[in-house]
């Protein structure tokens, strides 16, 4: 089917017109112009012909099978159209027109109504509110963006019709090229993903942009998008990304984990690379289009100025992904002899200021025999003497004789490169303005590789068990009166996913308060039991620490007073007594329900203190145990679990299996919105981990 969307033997153009200026006259001279060998078939009930096309009263009038329906019509005709398409039996449309759930609930209802008609008829869509669809090498333009693109191996999905025709007119000064653009607008048929599934097997489509605004289904996109990143690169710039719809989060997970960070989670997970900006945007794509991904991360930095190399040289090191190469000593010995005393001649390597081609050359070709390197990074500045068009020369020839270390080029300037550079995008070098840029774009092409050689299972959770089904229709039912879970319910839910609780007893007066205390054995804790209450030490209902009874009464009558003075509308249940420990890590595990992608896992530094240090990782459930430990190794604070001066590591594996048995909690009980473990104890290698307090909040 969409063979015959990008390679129509035949295209219907209803809303031609025979005014230059107008939409439906420009649409038509881009399909005439564009060299296109297929029939065309302009449709207006109000002239014979037009740019010598023989024109039709409507399409149900063309005598011929119409393999592609384009319509660019006003918004309330639009309706009609379609159904007379689907009459004539044309399998794939393209709606230009504007108008529909853009503006409003009118319109919506208007793009709905078309969603039966396609959906009836299993006609393929694209649209409508969009610019169109372009395949260079179909020589097919069926869009109102000016000109045919140069054929080549990049494919655009845009959702914004303006920010395609930007990037195509970017790409004609860059000298990169086409295999498919695609502005896919409100989405009615069509999507993203449908696409990704397509271009996954595309022979014309190597790199993949997405310039999107919204996910059509989160899911799905992390699914497909992961299956395709195998395969070929998915850059994606994201818009609307902004915060603004989490002020009724009120877990620390909740809070932590909005909307930016579940795209950027779901990004990483499927092996997608986010472009942070425009700028990013273009460079990843150049650098992709033109260059297949290094075998490693070893980076050789060849230039004839000091600074540039020094700062390319930060960006190098302070990356997680890239590192400098070093040299073998016979490297270091032949640019010992073939460069100036005042050269140097480790990484990255200064041909010195006054370097012709020739010295390049040398450098260049000594360092690409060195098996210590994996893609190398040449730096010109413009001094009187240097040879630039010459020194294009020699890096395409490098290229040419070790095709598989990936060059980058930065030759910083102006009106004096601008030939040489132009040469360069001509010969398929990917070119930067400043060498960090350059350092960027190589550092994604490493983590794409690196993601690439990391086995991803798919988790498939077993049946529900009889046990959980109980639970949930207890938690159902609990969740009719109370936005989060009681105590009780919390404790018997994270026993039936083996997570460890301290000894622990609900008490409603001062009398069982002391006798538990007892019973547990000193020291305890309090807790202020109440499900208006979400954040216990922001009230003064937590105290730590009491070693006797004594202490026990004095804490529980200052909790309640606490309390009560707080928050005097809360209905207070009761207290927990519960063991304390002396030792171990404090860490959180915590879940947030995403409205696109499902349950986000987060895990990080616990305490108060979490949302101020932000020490967290991310993954969208379901996540296997690889990708915990993984989480675990993400934070900057993972020496302290690993143990310091002395200390014996945490039980990092008993760690990553909760982390686990969240992400399968999440997924199994979708009655609850929003998790925390917060402190979950992290115990001594073998002793396991202890949940000393958690709040399940209901949705």
């Amino acid at each position: 089917m969409f063979s015959q969307l990008f390679s129509p033997k035949s295209v219907a153009l209803i809303g031609a017109s025979a005014t230059p200026g107008k939409l439906g006259f420009d649409m038509l001279s881009n399909l005439v112009n564009s060299e296109y060998s297929g029939e065309i078939f302009p449709v207006n009930p109000n002239a014979k012909e037009i740019l010598e096309k023989k024109t039709f009263e409507s399409v149900r009038k063309i005598p011929q099978k119409v393999d592609l329906g384009i319509i660019a019509v006003p918004a309330s005709y639009v309706e009609e159209v379609v159904r007379e398409c689907a009459e004539k039996k044309i399998q794939n449309l393209i709606i230009i027109s504007a108008g529909f759930k853009e503006i409003g609930e009118e319109g919506e209802q208007m793009e709905q109504n078309i969603q039966k008609i396609i959906k009836k008829h299993k006609i393929q869509l694209i649209g409508p509110n969009c610019l169109g669809i372009l395949n260079p090498h179909a020589d097919l333009n069926a869009s109102f963006a000016e000109g045919m693109p140069k054929k080549g191996n990049v494919a655009l999905i845009s959702q914004s019709g303006a920010m395609a025709v930007a990037i195509l007119d970017w790409a004609a000064e860059e000298n990169i090229g086409f295999s498919k653009i695609v502005s896919l607008g409100n989405k009615a048929g069509i999507t993203e993903n449908d696409l990704l599934e397509y271009l996954k097997n595309d022979a014309d489509s190597e790199v993949i942009l997405l310039y999107l605004e919204s996910f059509a289904h989160g899911k799905e996109f992390l699914e497909i998008a992961s299956e395709v990143s195998r395969k070929k690169p998915i850059i994606v710039l994201k818009s609307g990304t902004s915060e603004e719809g989490t002020k009724a989060i009120r877990s620390h997970t909740g809070s932590l984990a909005g909307s930016n960070t579940a795209v950027e989670t779901a990004l990483k997970q499927s092996g997608c690379i986010r472009a942070g900006s425009i700028e990013d945007f273009f460079d990843y794509a150049r650098a992709m289009s033109m260059k297949p991904l290094p075998k490693g991360n070893r980076v050789a930095i060849i230039t004839n100025a000091g600074g540039p190399g020094v700062i390319s040289t930060d960006a190098v090191s302070e990356s997680h992904f890239l590192k400098m190469s070093h040299f073998s000593p016979e490297t270091t010995q032949k640019l010992e002899k073939s460069l100036p005393k005042t050269a140097n001649i480790l990484n990255p390597v200064d041909v010195i200021g006054d370097a012709l081609a020739d010295r390049y050359e040398s450098a260049l070709s000594t360092v690409l025999d060195d098996e210590n390197v994996d893609m190398a990074l040449t730096i010109l500045t413009p001094q009187v003497m240097t040879q630039k068009e010459q020194t294009e020369r020699i890096i395409v020839e490098m290229q040419k004789r070790h095709p598989e270390t990936p060059l980058f080029a930065s030759f910083i300037g102006g009106k004096s490169i601008a030939y040489a550079v132009e040469k360069l995008h001509e010969d398929r070098i990917p070119h930067f303005k400043s060498p960090e840029r350059a350092t960027a774009a190589m550092e994604q092409m490493v983590r794409l590789n690196m993601w690439r050689q990391k086995i991803h299972k798919k988790q498939k959770l077993p049946p529900l068990s009889k046990k959980i089904q109980s639970l949930r229709k207890k938690i159902a039912t609990f969740a009719k009166t109370s936005s989060q879970l009681s105590p009780e319910l919390s404790h018997g839910l994270l026993d039936h996913y083996h997570i460890s609780l301290p000894p622990l007893e609900f008490a409603q007066n001062a009398k069982d308060v002391v006798e538990f205390a007892s019973k547990i054995g000193f020291p305890v804790v309090l807790k202020i039991a109440s499900d208006d209450i979400i954040h216990k030490t922001d009230v003064g209902g937590v105290r730590l620490a009491l070693k006797n009874e004594g202490e026990v009464k004095n804490a529980y009558t200052e909790i309640l007073h606490n309390v009560r003075k707080n928050v005097p509308k809360a209905k207070i249940r009761g207290v927990l007594v519960q063991k304390m420990y002396h030792f171990g890590r404090e860490v959180i595990i915590g879940m947030k329900r995403d409205s696109q992608f499902g349950p986000i896992i987060m895990f990080g530094l616990g305490g108060v203190y979490v949302e101020v240090m932000k020490d967290v990782s991310f993954r969208i459930a379901p996540i296997g145990i690889s990708e915990a430990r993984d989480m675990i190794q993400e934070i900057r604070a993972i020496a302290l679990l690993k143990g310091v001066r002395g200390e014996a590591p945490a039980d990092i594996e008993k760690l990553a299996e909760t982390i686990v048995q969240i992400s399968r909690l999440s997924l199994e009980i979708p009655e609850i919105k929003e998790l925390d473990i917060n402190p979950l104890l992290v115990l001594s290698k073998g002793k396991g981990v202890s949940a000393l307090d958690s709040r399940f909040l209901l949705g």
